[in-house]
């Protein structure tokens, strides 16, 4: 079966005036389609750059990553929106929630910017109660808990029916039982949605919540294993 994400010897080098940074140091892994996926390292051992480069939001210095098949760097830029658009969905520590719209407008966003999809309210009102807010759909973002935010913006990732979740470090401005309580999402997303999960996390009981962890460090794999 080919690899939903598929990296060979991947670099990333950042260049300011003063240094040189290498970020990534020739990655080789692969992520299959359905994977439930923790990638486990440090701050700054290069989980934010893969990302990045994952939700094409950067690119690559040099090496090949391949998105279903498709070598992403040889991709025009009409082609890399339209797979942040509708193959992958993002989730970031911060919620970045529209503080005037509700929660559940906020989880349409994604549709409102998508010319090819219809905002469909259904839709929306269905994720909202897939992640527990059924009641919250009205709600500000400042009338819900951090916990709630992250919720939503999880809701709002998977608006455009991505095959994909990239989640950079969700539960890291979250308390104990709201962290586990992301992450029990996302593995129930992973299951009802069919759709893969790539979070970044440093927190280890957090990690084997996944099926598999991928451990980074210094801009390498170090190790992978499979947890259930």
């Amino acid at each position: 079966m080919q690899p939903i994400i598929e990296a060979r010897n991947l670099e990333k080098i950042y260049k300011t005036r003063v240094e040189r940074i290498q970020a990534l140091k020739g990655l080789n892994f692969s992520v299959e389609k359905g994977d439930f996926t923790a990638l486990m390292g440090p701050s700054g051992a290069g989980k934010t750059t893969l990302l990045n480069l994952i939700g094409c939001l950067d690119t690559s210095t040099a090496g090949e990553l391949l998105m279903d098949g498709r070598q992403l760097d040889h991709l025009k830029e009409k082609e890399l929106t339209e797979i942040r658009r509708n193959f992958v969905g993002m989730v970031f520590q911060e919620f970045f929630l529209i503080e005037t719209l509700s929660a559940l407008e906020n989880v349409m966003l994604p549709a409102l910017f998508n010319p090819g999809k219809k905002i469909q309210k259904e839709r929306g009102a269905y994720l909202m109660e897939l992640v527990g807010l059924k009641n919250r759909m009205q709600h500000l973002p400042r009338e819900l808990s951090g916990g709630e935010m992250q919720r939503v913006a999880i809701a709002r990732a998977l608006m455009n029916s991505p095959r994909i979740i990239l989640a950079d470090e969700p539960t890291g401005n979250l308390d104990r039982k709201n962290a586990l309580n992301i992450f029990a999402i996302l593995a129930e997303i992973n299951h009802t949605e069919d759709v893969t999960v790539l979070v970044a996390t440093h927190n280890v009981k957090l990690a084997h919540q996944a099926k598999n962890i991928m451990y980074i460090s210094d801009g390498l794999i170090i190790k992978e294993e499979a947890v259930r």
